[in-house]
């Protein structure tokens, strides 16, 4: 045997070897063993804590109270509106431009067979845009009115002719003008002081 050989050997025997204290006790595997100093202890039941209030912050009322909007108001209320005098003249001729009754021309009253109001007035308005006639004649009008009728038992808005028979025309007035008006299909003639005369305008 080899030196190596030798030393193993002795090294097994002497591990081997117990003494009689270690002998009376039994050997565990340290897989099996339990630590003494690790005990398992149940879980404590968790405690809910007390809803806790906050304390409420003491409010400090402010030393003045601010109104800004009142300020700008007031300053406002003070300050007079500067209008320029020209301005005011071009509002006061632009507003009676508005009115769709006045305007260029003057208004003109048309006799016309009963019934034949719109007829006549669709056969005037075709005549004056063939006839280019629209920088001598403006407008065509039926005066209507809303009346309360009762059909049936129910009430009923209706619309009607307040001149029953008539047409009011916006137009210059010259002989071009006159003869689209009388010559139109249904136009009896025009409404004047009396027979002969020129119309008189409304």
């Amino acid at each position: 045997m080899t030196e190596t050989e030798t030393e193993t050997e002795t090294t097994t025997d002497t591990e081997t070897e117990t003494t009689p204290s270690e002998a009376t006790e039994p050997v565990l595997e340290p897989e099996l063993a339990q630590p003494e100093a690790e005990t398992v202890e149940p879980d404590p039941e968790p405690v809910e804590p007390d809803p806790v209030e906050p304390d409420p912050e003491p409010v400090e009322p402010d030393p003045e109270p601010v109104e800004p909007k009142l300020e700008a108001v007031e300053v406002a209320a003070v300050e007079p509106k500067t209008v320029e005098p020209e301005a005011v003249e071009a509002e006061e001729i632009a507003a009676p431009a508005e009115d769709p009754f006045r305007g260029q021309g003057d208004w003109y009253v048309v006799h016309t067979y009963s019934g034949y109001e719109n007829k006549v007035k669709a056969n005037l308005e075709s005549r004056i845009h063939t006839m280019q006639m629209e920088g001598k004649i403006f407008g065509v009008h039926i005066p209507m009115e809303d009346v309360m009728e009762i059909k049936s038992g129910k009430k009923q808005v209706v619309k009607r002719k307040q001149f029953p028979g008539y047409l009011l025309v916006r137009m210059v007035y010259d002989n071009d003008s006159w003869y689209v008006v009388r010559n139109t299909p249904g136009v009896t003639g025009f409404v004047s002081a009396g027979t002969g005369t020129k119309p008189t305008p409304l």
